[in-house]
């Protein structure tokens, strides 16, 4: 998309920089950045951002080289541009997503949620530059549905590749995916109808404001209402009469529904919670769905208690490292052996 560039400008008699930045995420906090690496007062920086196009998470950064154009402007007596090219954007741009989440969903024999458990272990990069998407995914994980129990787990994995940072609703689309997959995959394994399935979970309106199973408080919502609309505009109901149709012509049509939550993260004194029924993370990443696959269930589909347990991997990268899928295993065979749940 567009890339980063930047525009320093050095006034002799007033002794102040100008910089302009294609950035985002405000010019109070570059301005300081700046002013911090040049060692000069606050008051001597000024930051100009006009119309970027978007912000996109990354762009709220202080970038190096915005830095660097005020340095060179003040050393050669005159404006100094930088523009990034494209090859050098892929090299040092923060990535957006690198994730592999193993994760579990029981319900009962009606189709209620009982339990979400999940280890994400996402691929920091080389610098452990942000772990906010790792908090926000993890605080969003039971989506817009009532999950009474939720036991999450984060793990960030060091490794040699481009850092990840925030870009594009950070966190939040990769657990809505896993969820979303773990749902169809009940469906087509226990034979529950997914818009019935999804409709018969979804949070109350008569419930807000409603606490999630790991603090995070959702002041309103019509979910339900949502999903209906949603039903109908697409023509759910005269979905099979079209595949129909399709095929005769020898084509192949589908379908799908996903519930998404666009929620905001806050930390909240009951973020953390210490009672049996949920965990919060006890260490804090997560990515657009690549490929997933389901693997054997961890326990029998169902037992004497009467629910069943949905289990699925999703590798929500290109290619997620050796480290990460190493990291991965190691915790999974730590729990195991320390009996955590």
């Amino acid at each position: 998309m567009e890339l980063r560039a930047a525009i320093g400008v050095y006034d002799a008699p007033t002794a102040r920089f100008t910089v302009y930045t294609s950035a985002g995420g405000g010019v109070i906090r570059q301005r300081d950045d700046i002013a911090g690496a040049l060692g000069v007062a606050k008051d001597a920086v000024r930051v100009i951002s006009g119309d970027v196009g978007g912000n996109f998470g990354i762009r709220n950064n202080t970038c190096p080289e915005f830095v660097l154009v005020a340095w060179a402007a003040k050393r050669v007596g005159r404006p100094v541009k930088w523009i990034c090219e494209r090859r050098e954007a892929f090299l040092t741009d923060f990535h957006g997503r690198d994730l592999a989440s193993e994760a579990e969903l029981a319900l009962d024999q009606e189709g209620n949620f009982l339990a979400l458990r999940a280890v994400n272990t996402s691929n920091l990069g080389a610098s452990a530059i942000f772990f906010v998407p790792l908090a926000k995914g993890i605080a969003v994980s039971s989506s817009v549905y009532h999950i009474p129990t939720s036991h999450m787990r984060g793990v960030g994995v060091m490794t040699n590749t481009t850092p990840t940072s925030a870009y594009r609703s950070a966190g939040r689309p990769e657990v809505m995916f896993v969820l979303e997959r773990m749902i169809d995959i009940a469906c087509r394994r226990h034979g529950f109808d997914r818009l019935e399935l999804r409709r018969r979970n979804l949070v109350s309106p008569d419930a807000m404001p409603y606490r999630n199973p790991l603090g995070l408080v959702y002041d309103s919502g019509d979910y339900p209402a949502s999903l209906q609309r949603a039903a109908e505009l697409a023509d759910w109901a005269g979905f099979e009469a079209r595949r129909a149709e399709a095929r005769q012509r020898g084509r192949c049509r589908g379908i799908g529904i996903v519930e998404f939550d666009r929620a905001e993260y806050r930390r909240t004194p009951r973020a953390r919670r210490n009672d049996h029924r949920s965990r919060a993370p006890s260490s804090l990443c997560l990515a657009p769905c690549r490929r997933a696959k389901v693997i054997k269930p961890a326990l029998p589909r169902s037992s004497a208690n009467g629910w069943g347990l949905i289990t699925n991997r999703s590798n929500l990268s290109p290619a997620t490292p050796t480290a990460c899928r190493r990291a991965e295993a190691r915790h999974r065979r730590d729990r195991c052996g320390s009996g955590r749940g």
